[in-house]
């Protein structure tokens, strides 16, 4: 689980601000994840000034690690970090969810194309494989499930991030 990964990330020594996103938000939840090694915690709904706020407060407060280079400082062994580089494939059956995200993700300098649902999702990226980077999927969507494009894509394509959500917490979908 979540809480599990942020152990084992520090455990391995990576210093990388951590920023708990959930929809168990209660004061013990909240105090299990920076516990357990999170740095920050955003509940759910997402603000998404809330997370630009966080993400400014980590970009500037966090000290460089030692053999990193400062972020005005770009060289060839590490160039800037362009997010327009990284084209994500949507997955929402909802307009208004899909909208709201798309803008999100946007913003942020994301590329995004939107699918509703997961046979479409499945179908776009074996067209175009090599142009999508991560895939952004609701868990329950009609032909493929998230947890569907999951298996699919992680058989065959190790390199693509898939990040599955849903629209609604309960204990059934957390087990899941």
């Amino acid at each position: 689980d979540g809480f599990e990964t942020i152990q084992r990330i520090r455990r391995m020594g990576i210093k990388t601000p951590i920023i708990i996103v959930s929809s168990m938000d209660s004061r013990e939840d909240r105090q299990r994840c920076l516990e357990s090694g999170g740095n920050d915690f955003l509940a759910k709904p997402i603000d998404d000034k809330k997370v630009k706020l966080l993400l400014e407060k980590y970009q500037t407060e966090r000290p460089p690690e030692s053999g990193e280079v400062p972020e005005d400082e770009e060289t060839p062994e590490h160039p800037a970090l362009n997010l327009s580089d990284y084209h994500i494939l949507l997955v929402e059956e909802d307009d208004t969810v899909a909208n709201r995200y798309e803008i999100f993700l946007k913003k942020a300098g994301f590329e995004v194309t939107r699918v509703p649902n997961g046979k479409e999702a499945w179908d776009l990226f074996l067209k175009y494989r090599h142009q999508f980077h991560l895939i952004v999927s609701n868990m329950f969507i009609p032909g493929i499930d998230g947890f569907g494009i999951l298996a699919k894509i992680k058989r065959d394509y190790t390199n693509v991030l898939v990040f599955i959500y849903a629209q609604t917490y309960n204990a059934d979908t957390f087990q899941l």
